[in-house]
């Protein structure tokens, strides 16, 4: 779990994926031998939740840095490039910025997200 990079943050998800994978390996495998108890330890270890102790989780929270709002200014200049740029994306870019800083909307709020669209043909018996 130690930081890539010096005072970076840890590395919980390779952690836990790691320790996981290596304990259901073991598990698996001591299966195979014929060893009951391996099994019923591997299906618990499905359904088993892995927690970040709460030191690290604590020190992580104090180093990272806090989250800041978009200011006028910065919004001002996306939507002058946008603008500047012309194209018809750059525009949409610019629209979209405009619209989520001055009615203080979330970007999905403004320009949406994608779903699949799950589309059924209806086959007629008839010709």
């Amino acid at each position: 779990m130690e930081p890539a990079t010096a005072g970076g943050p840890p590395r919980v998800r390779l952690a836990k994926s790691c320790t996981r994978l290596m304990l259901s390996i073991l598990l698996n495998y001591g299966a195979e031998l014929g060893l009951p108890a391996c099994l019923d330890l591997a299906r618990v270890l499905e359904r088993m939740t892995l927690r970040v102790p709460q030191p690290v989780r604590k020190a992580w929270k104090h180093a990272r840095p806090k989250k800041l709002g978009m200011s006028y200014e910065q919004a001002a200049a996306i939507v002058a490039e946008g603008l500047r740029r012309g194209t018809r994306g750059d525009r949409s870019v610019a629209l979209g910025v405009a619209a989520q800083f001055e009615l203080t909307l979330r970007q999905v709020d403004v320009i949406g997200y994608w779903e699949i669209i799950q589309v059924r043909l209806r086959s007629s018996g008839a010709l």
